[in-house]
């Protein structure tokens, strides 16, 4: 569970710092999106292969 700590602690870290500077803000954005695609690719790969379960 620490290593999931970790990444909250640097995503609200990054946040507030979006927050405070324009140019971070669009890095902070486009590192969202990204993050966002490769997740959802992740498991659109999962589902074509039969390995994600709907209930």
């Amino acid at each position: 569970m620490e290593g999931v700590n970790s990444s909250m602690v640097r995503y609200h870290n990054r946040k507030k710092l979006a927050e405070q500077q324009p140019g971070i803000r669009e890095q902070f954005v486009r590192h969202i999106l990204l993050a966002l695609c490769t997740f959802s690719q992740k498991e659109a790969w999962k589902f074509l292969l039969g390995e994600s379960v709907i209930t």
